[in-house]
């Protein structure tokens, strides 16, 4: 094993890639997620004074305001097209697959790549680009075939 990760080294291939076994298929599976704005609520501490029969003093109001806040998105290596290099400098994970794999993408730009495993009840035979079960859908044939760009919802 040592001998075939140095010769892996040599050839600049990754140990994953050598190590697979013939006709086995094989997919990419990770997700992406975009940033996302939400409305959270500060407080605000407002110094008041009053006055009274017995003299004056002070005192704090507090006041709840809404604030749009960001929140950071997912991984973004998942989110464009890759090759099998980038793939393994970015630690993308490849899973084994008995079904076609996929790159969904969903109307609020989330992305996921991955393996079919009979979720949604979508047909995974339809090649290409399909919009089924309220996400697109594009399936592929192959190993690590699901590495191209998504196509809609301007992702």
């Amino acid at each position: 094993m040592k001998s075939l990760i140095v010769l892996c080294a040599l050839f600049g291939m990754s140990l994953a890639t050598v190590t697979r076994g013939h006709g086995e298929k094989y997919c990419y599976q990770c997700a992406y997620s975009p940033p996302r704005t939400y409305t959270d609520k500060e407080v605000v501490i407002e110094k008041k004074r009053y006055d009274g029969d017995d003299g004056y003093g002070y005192y704090e109001e507090k006041t709840y305001v809404p604030v749009q806040k960001q929140a950071n998105g997912g991984w973004d290596k998942c989110k464009d097209d890759f090759t099998a290099e980038d793939a393994d400098n970015y630690g993308i994970d490849v899973w084994d697959c008995h079904s076609n794999c996929y790159v969904r993408t969903e109307a609020d730009g989330d992305i996921f790549r991955g393996c079919y495993k009979d979720e949604f009840g979508v047909d995974p035979n339809r090649l290409g680009c399909h919009y089924q079960a309220g996400a697109e859908w594009c399936f592929c044939k192959g190993s690590n075939c699901n590495n191209a760009k998504p196509t809609s919802y301007g992702a």
